[in-house]
């Protein structure tokens, strides 16, 4: 934590979320509801229902204050029965998310009075969020694809717990939406850093992204309102 110097990271993760809510295409919704244990209990629902989920991460700190961005991916395709007639309906639904944060170290604390003492840290940030998302019903009869794309303003904090031994553990969450983009979305992060190497860090953890998004009417229509949660790993490079 300096307070003067220049810094950085760079991160990949691999995120393995549920999903559960409501996506719609025009006049059509329809009902989402993977949870990680229904993934986990067969491998192969994994490739059928989640082709990926992904995330990068860039950060570039001075003194005080980190700017961060963040870009991830993730894909679901199911098949569903319709309710009229039974027949079967292909979903696929896409969203590439990214969103950019501006943290500020509000405050440091000691909490030992050891030679090397655990460390507390509190940054507030504030930041914006932004999704592309497309939908596409392939029925036996004609088929629905729609496209939006939206940006959130956020406002978040996150907690640092270094024990300055290897080991940190952090808590992050932010809301946003507030009807500019989402009615409503928000972002809770749960999780722990092991310093493997001077420049390394293994990441792990959990992260639940929910957003609640619908614009238009009758065949315009367009909703995504979706809870992804989930556990991640990841790996990160500080220079």
């Amino acid at each position: 934590f300096d307070d003067c110097g220049w810094g950085g990271s760079l991160s990949v993760l691999g995120w393995l979320p549920g999903m559960s809510g409501t996506i719609g295409a025009g006049p059509v919704d329809i009902d989402v509801d993977i949870s990680v244990g229904d993934l986990l209990e067969n491998l192969g629902d994994i490739i059928e229902n989640l082709e990926f989920g992904w995330q990068g991460a860039a950060s570039v700190r001075k003194g005080r204050w980190t700017l961060t961005g963040y870009v991830s991916g993730l894909k679901l395709g199911q098949s569903v029965p319709l309710e009229v007639g039974g027949a079967a309906a292909n979903i696929e639904a896409t969203v590439l998310q990214w969103q950019a944060n501006l943290y500020y170290r509000a405050g440091m604390s000691e909490l030992s009075c050891s030679p090397c003492p655990t460390l507390l840290v509190y940054e507030p940030y504030v930041g914006v969020r932004g999704y592309s998302a497309e939908i596409d019903f392939k029925t036996p009869g004609p088929g629905i694809s729609k496209k939006a794309d939206w940006v959130d303003p956020v406002v978040g904090a996150r907690l640092t717990l270094d024990f300055r031994n290897r080991w940190a553990l952090e808590l992050e969450g932010d809301i946003g939406g507030f009807g500019a983009g989402s009615d409503l979305s928000w972002l809770l992060r749960v999780g722990a850093g092991w310093r493997f190497a001077r420049k390394w860090t293994l990441r792990f953890g959990w992260m639940i992204v929910d957003t609640d998004y619908e614009y238009g009417a009758g065949l315009d229509r367009f909703k995504w309102d979706l809870q992804q949660s989930g556990p991640y790993l990841g790996i990160d490079f500080s220079f």
